[in-house]
């Protein structure tokens, strides 16, 4: 039926205007592959009456979401034949590029890298002076820029990509320890180059990029729109060098692998998230960023809030678990925050300990002054070390009414309701006594905060 609606119901033998072709395959079956069996053919047979039904193809997708050989035949012969005409190449499995074939058309590309065979090429050859979009997933120590550049480029002593707005980068999980083999391809790799996107306004990096510090980019547009950053400290403090300065949205992911990387840890953090707009000009400060969200994963050791010299985050979000009391002790230092999500939260210990900033009101309770801070949207998921449910509720109620600027609190239903609990007490007594409020804050913001159960 498939074979009859492509290439029966045509006319003059095929569909000339057709630009685009987006093909999404699904088998499970990989049992018995054979290079010679009917099912091959079929499949190659298929794919050339697909190319010879559809010529004017500008723009290829291709996705399979199995393991699933016999498709990826289909997938290189497809990007092979229409190699010339080219300008969006998408695909979700790494290809193989035949030696001969050429992509000079080519605008966007977004391929996973595979380490190249002596027959085929994986990446393909392109005019790097009309690329604009690059994505690269799993990137290994065999990829280097050459490949892309091709002969094209000689010997210059910096290659640019004049046209490229948009990079991507994923770096594959690998052991480090198993290198490859001293080949002379896997020398050529690792032998730094310089190269320069000037026009760039997009950059993501994902994964182990210290493990491939060959193909840092030596320049890069001291202004850009997004950078969107998730690595390991190692890798962030290698980022340093790009030596970017004004940026619009900022966004970081950052874990650490051992205790050693504590002191890098800090180090980058503090160096990207450490200018403000009141900053003058200077080599040595992090950029600038109107926008910056950070997202910190689990570490191996306990955050260290003197140790922080965060002036400009807009968005934190812990995804491991964070200590109340170290947690307080990072709003106080970290005025710009606006919003706040934490996946997990300690209480290690009441909120009237925690605080310098503490007195004894007329009942003799430790009293929590309001903090100095932006916060408007406060995320908490989970709550660990307590069993008295009125502790999580009395500790979190402080918290709220020590945010003056709060507008919106997601958290569970024990800490919502306790909220909801206070404020009926204070309509009907005029006073926070009835649930033994330790706040010395106004009080007023909280009737305003939207409250949502998770």
């Amino acid at each position: 039926m498939l074979q009859r609606i492509l290439f029966e119901d045509k006319k003059d033998g095929c569909w000339r205007n057709i630009r685009e072709l987006n093909i999404r395959w699904f088998r499970d079956d990989d049992d018995g592959f054979d290079e010679n069996s009917g099912l091959v053919q079929e499949v190659i047979g298929f794919s050339n009456r697909l190319i010879n039904s559809l010529p004017g193809i500008k723009k290829l997708y291709m996705r399979k979401y199995d393991s699933d050989r016999t498709t990826m035949l289909m997938f290189n012969q497809l990007a092979n034949r229409y190699s010339s005409q080219l300008r969006y190449l998408y695909s979700s499995s790494a290809l193989r590029f035949a030696l001969n074939s050429s992509y000079e058309s080519l605008t966007h590309l977004r391929i996973p890298y595979e380490t190249p065979s002596n027959s085929s090429l994986a990446i393909p050859k392109i005019m790097i002076e009309r690329l604009q979009v690059l994505e690269l997933f799993n990137i290994n120590r065999s990829f280097s820029w050459n490949k892309l550049l091709g002969s094209a480029n000689g010997h210059q002593q910096i290659s640019v990509f004049p046209s490229l707005r948009y990079l991507k980068l994923v770096f594959g999980i690998f052991d480090t320890n198993q290198m490859l083999d001293e080949s002379n391809e896997s020398k050529d790799a690792c032998k730094p180059m310089s190269i320069s996107f000037p026009s760039l306004d997009t950059l993501i990096v994902n994964g182990n990029y210290a493990s491939c510090s060959h193909i840092i980019i030596q320049r890069y547009p001291r202004h850009m729109k997004k950078v969107d950053l998730q690595l390991n400290a190692t890798s962030l403090f290698l980022m340093k060098q790009i030596g970017l300065k004004y940026i619009d949205d900022l966004s970081i992911s950052v874990f650490t692998l051992t205790d050693s990387e504590e002191e890098i840890f800090y180090n980058s953090t503090n160096y990207f998230f450490g200018s403000d707009l009141g900053n003058q000009e200077n080599e040595d400060l992090g950029p600038i960023c109107k926008k910056s969200n950070f997202v910190l994963n689990s570490l191996s050791y306990m955050l260290n809030p003197k140790m922080i010299a965060w002036s400009n985050i807009s968005s934190i979000t812990f995804t491991g678990t964070v200590r109340v009391s170290v947690l307080l002790k990072i709003l106080k230092r970290v005025k710009t925050l606006e919003k706040l999500v934490v996946w997990s939260l300690d209480m290690d210990m009441d909120i009237d300990v925690v605080t310098s900033e503490k007195s004894l009101d007329a009942s003799g309770h430790s009293s929590l002054s309001a903090l100095n801070t932006s916060i408007r949207s406060l995320s908490i998921f989970d709550f660990k070390k307590t069993d008295a449910s009125y502790c999580i509720g009395q500790n979190m109620l402080n918290v709220v009414l020590a945010l003056p600027q709060l507008q919106r609190l997601i958290s569970a239903e024990i800490v919502i309701e306790s909220i909801k609990k206070y404020m009926q007490c204070r309509r009907t007594s005029g006073s926070g006594e009835c649930i033994g409020s330790v706040c010395s804050c106004d009080m007023t913001h909280l009737s305003n905060i939207e409250l949502i159960k998770t």
